[in-house]
Formats: C-alpha cells, sequence, structure tokens
C-alpha cells in the first residue's frame, strides 16, 4: 500500500469512506474548534478539511481529516469528526495519525463527536484525555513534537497501521451511521 497527502478534498472515489453530513460535520468541528481555541490556540494554527489517501488494491481510500492544528507549520494535533460511539474510531485516528505525520507521527489524535471527545498520544497509544477540556494545548503539542521527533515509522509499523485504516473501511456499521 502506498500513501500520499491530500489537500482540502473531501471527495470520495468510489471505494472511499463516505463524509459526514455536512450538518454533523459542522457541528462537531465547531465544538472541536471551539475546545482548541479554549485550550489556547488561534484559528490560523488550524488546517480545515484536510485528507488523506491511501493507495490499496481496490483503489485509492480518501480519508477526510476535519482538522490539523500546527505549529510551527508541523502538525501536532489531528482531531477526526464522527457520528457514533467513540471507541469505534479511535484505533483508525491513531493510525491515521502514525501516516499522516510521514516518518513520524502527529504527536496526538482526537476523536469528537457531539457529546465527548478522546485525546491519544499517538506515540504510546494510550488515551490522555476525555472530554472537550482535555484538549491539549501549545505547550503541550510542542512537547509532543519534541518527542515526535525522536520517533520512525518503520516499515513494518507503517504496514500494519495502514492495513488496519483498510480494515475500518471494509468494517461499516448496519445502522446508518458513517463507517469513519
Amino acid at each position: 500500500m502506498e500513501t500520499g497527502h491530500g489537500q482540502g478534498s473531501l471527495g470520495m472515489d468510489k471505494t472511499g469512506f463516505r463524509t459526514l453530513n455536512m450538518a454533523d460535520r459542522n457541528r462537531i468541528r465547531g465544538q472541536a474548534i471551539g475546545a482548541l481555541k479554549e485550550a489556547g490556540y488561534d484559528e490560523g494554527a488550524m488546517r480545515l478539511d484536510e485528507s488523506f489517501v491511501l493507495a490499496t488494491a481496490e483503489g485509492e481510500l480518501c480519508i477526510p481529516i476535519e482538522i490539523l492544528v500546527c505549529l510551527d507549520q508541523e502538525a501536532a494535533l489531528l482531531v477526526k469528526c464522527v457520528r457514533g460511539h467513540l471507541s469505534t474510531r479511535e484505533r483508525a485516528a491513531v493510525a491515521l495519525a502514525r501516516l499522516m505525520g510521514g516518518e513520524r507521527p502527529i504527536p496526538y489524535a482526537i476523536v469528537a463527536n457531539e457529546t465527548d471527545a478522546a485525546v491519544f498520544d499517538t506515540i504510546t497509544g494510550k488515551a490522555v484525555g476525555t472530554g472537550y477540556r482535555a484538549f491539549p494545548g501549545p505547550r503541550e503539542a510542542a512537547e509532543g513534537l519534541r518527542r515526535a521527533s525522536e520517533v520512525r515509522i518503520t516499515s513494518g509499523r507503517k504496514r500494519r497501521e495502514e492495513r488496519i485504516l483498510h480494515t475500518y473501511y471494509h468494517l461499516r456499521c448496519s445502522v446508518d451511521l458513517e463507517p469513519y
């Protein structure tokens, strides 16, 4: 599998992930932006509507990312907005943050729905906070970037993370919720 980055595209090909409907996405993203501002970020540090392209044998999967927060042009937090229970998307968000950063991970992955959020340290894969008030501030994110600079994603780890994202695409909920 090969990976690449896309910018600003939420369009999906026939084998792609479906996006959240715009009203849900905007509502959840608005809450996440508010929490990020409370944590100390300005909107200039936030890149909206990014995407990650995962090339598979079945075709390209274009995975939307609602918010990337950057410090000095480096992605420090990835925010994935979802419907449904957070636990069904946590591992995929960590995999995405590990792959999106290239050779090193984006330090934090956040999964948010309308009522809750979960924050993960992508280096360890462990949850480090829950709720919208648990978002890491700029000082924590800068420390995360320093720690991430010492971590390299090996080719074996990269293949495992790619398989995780690919699997999330194929495991669809039987109710009318978004797959990721």
